[in-house]
């Protein structure tokens, strides 16, 4: 329902990993929690991600909606232009596949950032 949920539900998992981690939380049909996937482990600064493994276990377990969430161990959550990238493929990816993504959150340490406030969303 807002990106603070997600980090309050994210955060104590992400916080003071070395290496980036990117998560999909996978939402029914009133956008409640259904289930959280860790879809890739990165390196410190990039986390490799493809539409493929995030929809899969959307698909699979018959999701309405997700939200991906990824950390930044740098302790910056200001989005990188490959954030924005992902971010942008997944909202296609989304709209194509009947799925859509309604955030993707980046958190670093206590801070986060929506790139939902940050990006258009509705897959244009």
């Amino acid at each position: 329902r807002a990106p603070s949920l997600v980090h309050e539900l994210m955060a104590g998992e992400l916080r003071g990993l070395d290496r980036e981690t990117f998560h999909a939380l996978l939402l029914d049909g009133k956008h409640r929690l259904q289930s959280r996937r860790r879809i890739s482990e990165g390196t410190l600064t990039t986390s490799l991600v493809h539409p493929r493994e995030v929809f899969a276990p959307a698909v699979r377990e018959g999701a309405a909606a997700l939200i991906v969430v990824h950390n930044h161990p740098s302790g910056d959550p200001d989005p990188s232009p490959e954030d924005l990238a992902v971010t942008r493929r997944l909202i296609d990816a989304g709209v194509l596949m009947g799925v859509p993504l309604l955030d993707h959150v980046v958190i670093a340490g206590d801070r986060f950032v929506s790139l939902r406030e940050r990006m258009r969303f509705d897959g244009g």
